[in-house]
Protein backbone atom coordinates (compact mmCIF):
# COMPACT_ATOMS: atom_id res chain seq x y z
CA UNK A 1 0.00 0.00 0.00
CA UNK A 2 2.87 2.22 -0.56
CA UNK A 3 2.04 5.55 -2.18
CA UNK A 4 2.97 7.11 -5.27
CA UNK A 5 5.07 9.88 -6.22
CA UNK A 6 1.62 11.98 -7.10
CA UNK A 7 0.38 11.19 -3.25
CA UNK A 8 3.71 12.78 -1.55
CA UNK A 9 4.41 15.96 -0.35
CA UNK A 10 6.31 18.36 -2.03
CA UNK A 11 9.91 17.37 -1.92
CA UNK A 12 9.77 14.01 -0.90
CA UNK A 13 10.81 11.14 -3.56
CA UNK A 14 9.34 8.27 -2.29
CA UNK A 15 7.95 7.14 1.16
CA UNK A 16 7.79 3.47 2.89
CA UNK A 17 3.95 2.63 3.67
CA UNK A 18 4.37 2.78 6.95
CA UNK A 19 2.19 6.17 8.53
CA UNK A 20 2.66 8.24 11.50
CA UNK A 21 -0.24 6.88 13.95
CA UNK A 22 -3.39 8.37 13.19
CA UNK A 23 -2.55 9.59 10.30
CA UNK A 24 -5.07 8.10 8.01
CA UNK A 25 -3.76 10.10 4.98
CA UNK A 26 -5.47 13.43 5.35
CA UNK A 27 -2.70 14.72 8.08
CA UNK A 28 0.45 16.93 6.41
CA UNK A 29 3.68 14.29 6.56
CA UNK A 30 5.85 14.93 10.31
CA UNK A 31 9.25 13.85 11.12
CA UNK A 32 8.23 10.33 11.81
CA UNK A 33 7.72 9.57 7.48
CA UNK A 34 10.28 7.63 5.93
CA UNK A 35 11.04 9.80 3.04
CA UNK A 36 13.67 10.46 1.05
CA UNK A 37 14.06 14.84 0.59
CA UNK A 38 15.09 16.73 -2.07
CA UNK A 39 18.42 17.41 -3.00
CA UNK A 40 20.20 19.34 -0.42
CA UNK A 41 18.60 17.47 2.42
CA UNK A 42 19.26 14.54 4.48
CA UNK A 43 17.12 11.81 5.92
CA UNK A 44 18.37 10.91 9.33
CA UNK A 45 17.17 8.46 11.68
CA UNK A 46 17.54 9.70 15.53
CA UNK A 47 16.51 8.02 18.66
CA UNK A 48 14.38 9.49 21.02
CA UNK A 49 13.07 7.94 24.48
CA UNK A 50 13.09 4.63 22.66
CA UNK A 51 12.10 5.90 19.45
CA UNK A 52 13.35 5.84 15.76
CA UNK A 53 12.23 8.95 14.35
CA UNK A 54 13.43 10.21 10.90
CA UNK A 55 14.76 13.64 10.87
CA UNK A 56 15.35 16.04 7.92
CA UNK A 57 18.49 18.15 8.05
CA UNK A 58 20.73 19.90 5.75
CA UNK A 59 23.24 18.28 3.53
CA UNK A 60 26.68 19.30 4.19
CA UNK A 61 28.12 18.43 1.00
CA UNK A 62 24.99 19.77 -1.26
CA UNK A 63 22.99 22.26 0.64
CA UNK A 64 25.63 25.42 0.19
CA UNK A 65 25.68 24.76 -3.69
CA UNK A 66 22.15 23.86 -3.62
CA UNK A 67 21.93 27.68 -2.18
CA UNK A 68 24.31 28.77 -5.16
CA UNK A 69 22.76 27.64 -7.80
CA UNK A 70 19.70 29.98 -6.70
CA UNK A 71 21.68 32.60 -6.71
CA UNK A 72 22.71 32.43 -9.74
CA UNK A 73 19.95 31.85 -11.43
CA UNK A 74 18.07 34.75 -10.00
CA UNK A 75 20.58 37.10 -11.34
CA UNK A 76 18.76 36.33 -14.85
CA UNK A 77 22.84 35.69 -16.80
CA UNK A 78 22.37 31.63 -16.52
CA UNK A 79 20.41 29.45 -18.60
CA UNK A 80 19.62 26.26 -17.18
CA UNK A 81 21.69 24.10 -19.41
CA UNK A 82 24.61 27.17 -18.29
CA UNK A 83 23.72 26.51 -14.54
CA UNK A 84 23.91 23.05 -14.98
CA UNK A 85 27.34 23.22 -15.87
CA UNK A 86 28.19 26.29 -13.83
CA UNK A 87 26.69 23.80 -10.58
CA UNK A 88 28.61 21.04 -11.88
CA UNK A 89 31.86 22.78 -12.00
CA UNK A 90 31.48 23.83 -8.74
CA UNK A 91 31.00 20.22 -7.35
CA UNK A 92 27.22 19.74 -7.29
CA UNK A 93 26.71 16.22 -8.30
CA UNK A 94 23.47 13.96 -8.35
CA UNK A 95 23.21 11.81 -5.68
CA UNK A 96 20.52 9.61 -7.53
CA UNK A 97 22.93 9.29 -10.64
CA UNK A 98 23.76 5.86 -11.45
CA UNK A 99 27.58 7.15 -12.49
CA UNK A 100 28.88 8.20 -9.85
CA UNK A 101 29.63 12.04 -9.74
CA UNK A 102 26.81 12.70 -12.33
CA UNK A 103 26.02 16.41 -12.55
CA UNK A 104 22.26 16.91 -11.52
CA UNK A 105 20.27 16.93 -14.85
CA UNK A 106 18.81 19.94 -16.62
CA UNK A 107 14.93 18.84 -15.95
CA UNK A 108 16.31 18.30 -11.68
CA UNK A 109 17.84 21.91 -11.87
CA UNK A 110 14.27 23.06 -13.21
CA UNK A 111 12.26 21.22 -10.62
CA UNK A 112 14.59 21.74 -7.79
CA UNK A 113 14.17 25.80 -8.72
CA UNK A 114 10.89 26.14 -8.72
CA UNK A 115 10.09 23.91 -5.47
CA UNK A 116 8.75 25.46 -2.31
CA UNK A 117 10.18 22.84 -0.47
CA UNK A 118 13.50 25.26 0.40
CA UNK A 119 12.04 27.68 1.69
CA UNK A 120 10.22 25.49 4.37
CA UNK A 121 6.50 24.67 2.56
CA UNK A 122 5.10 21.33 2.13
CA UNK A 123 2.28 20.54 0.22
CA UNK A 124 0.29 17.63 1.52
CA UNK A 125 -3.46 16.87 -0.49
CA UNK A 126 -3.32 20.16 -2.28
CA UNK A 127 -2.73 22.13 1.00
CA UNK A 128 0.09 23.84 1.67
CA UNK A 129 1.97 23.68 5.28
CA UNK A 130 4.87 24.80 6.71
CA UNK A 131 7.32 22.31 6.90
CA UNK A 132 9.68 21.05 10.25
CA UNK A 133 12.55 20.93 7.91
CA UNK A 134 15.52 24.01 7.70
CA UNK A 135 14.74 26.84 5.34
CA UNK A 136 17.60 27.04 2.98
CA UNK A 137 16.91 30.13 1.13
CA UNK A 138 14.98 32.82 2.17
CA UNK A 139 11.07 33.87 0.17
CA UNK A 140 12.93 36.72 -1.44
CA UNK A 141 15.57 34.53 -3.31
CA UNK A 142 12.85 32.10 -3.93
CA UNK A 143 10.25 34.67 -5.33
CA UNK A 144 13.11 36.15 -7.52
CA UNK A 145 14.06 32.94 -9.42
CA UNK A 146 10.18 32.15 -9.93
CA UNK A 147 10.24 35.64 -11.63
CA UNK A 148 13.24 34.46 -13.69
CA UNK A 149 11.64 31.15 -14.36
CA UNK A 150 8.35 32.97 -15.80
CA UNK A 151 10.28 35.33 -17.86
CA UNK A 152 12.76 32.54 -19.66
CA UNK A 153 9.77 30.85 -20.22
CA UNK A 154 7.65 33.65 -21.38
CA UNK A 155 10.83 34.80 -23.67
CA UNK A 156 11.77 31.47 -24.96
CA UNK A 157 7.72 31.02 -27.06
CA UNK A 158 7.45 32.82 -30.48
CA UNK A 159 4.12 33.91 -29.91
CA UNK A 160 4.49 35.56 -26.40
CA UNK A 161 7.66 37.41 -27.97
CA UNK A 162 5.36 39.20 -30.87
CA UNK A 163 2.18 39.40 -28.46
CA UNK A 164 0.84 43.15 -28.31
CA UNK A 165 -1.23 42.56 -25.14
Amino acid sequence: MGASKRDLPTGCARRSPERSPGDGGSNPPTSTFKVLFELGYLNVREKTAGNEIAKVILDPDRALLVREAFRLYATGEYSLPELQATMHAKGLTSPYARRPRAPVSVSKLAELLANPFYVGVVQWGGVRYQGQHKVLIPHSLFDRVQQTLRARDVAGSASDATSTT
